[in-house]
C-alpha cells in the first residue's frame, strides 16, 4: 500500500486547491475535536510517563495540546525496525535530510534518531501500553 500512498501524493503535486465535496464536509463536521484533541493529549503523556526517562528530546507537558505524535529520540539505531517488526506504524519524516546535509548535521541526527510514536485518537492506553512494551524492550537489550 506504500507505493500506491506514494504514486497518490504525487499526483496531488501540481493541483489546484478545490471546493471541499460535500461528503468529505459531512465527515469533517462530524468529528468531535475536542474528544480528538483530548484523546491524542492523554495517549502522549502515557507515552512520556512511561518513555520519558529515556527519551533524549526535552518536552514540556505545559505546552502539548493535541499532538501529532510523540516525538522520541534515542541514538539507538534499530527503534523504528523493531517498532515496524511489530507492526506499531511510525512514519518517516525528512526523508530528504539525507540528501542536503552533512551526517553530523543537527538535522541529520535529528530525522535519523527522532522516533514519531503514534499517538492519535485511534489508541487507546492498551495500546500506548504495548508501544511502551515493545520500545522498552528493544532500550534495555
Amino acid at each position: 500500500g506504500y507505493g500506491s500512498y506514494l504514486i497518490a501524493e504525487a499526483s496531488l503535486n501540481d493541483l489546484e486547491p478545490r471546493r471541499m465535496s460535500t461528503l468529505t464536509e459531512r465527515i469533517l463536521n462530524s468529528v468531535c475535536y475536542e474528544e480528538v484533541r483530548e484523546r491524542r493529549t492523554d495517549n502522549f503523556r502515557v507515552l512520556h510517563d512511561r518513555l520519558g526517562r529515556w527519551n533524549k528530546c526535552e518536552i514540556d507537558l505545559s505546552n502539548v495540546d493535541g499532538p501529532l505524535c510523540y516525538p522520541f529520540m534515542t541514538d539507538q539505531s534499530g527503534l523504528r525496525e523493531e517498532l515496524i517488526k511489530s507492526r506499531i506504524f511510525v512514519a518517516t519524516y525528512w526523508r530528504d535530510v539525507s540528501e542536503r546535509c552533512a551526517e553530523d548535521t543537527y538535522e541529520a541526527v535529528l530525522a535519523r534518531q527522532l522516533i514519531p510514536l503514534p499517538c492519535d485518537q485511534r489508541y487507546c492506553v492498551a495500546e500506548m501500553n504495548r508501544v511502551v512494551e515493545t520500545c522498552i524492550g528493544f532500550l534495555n537489550r
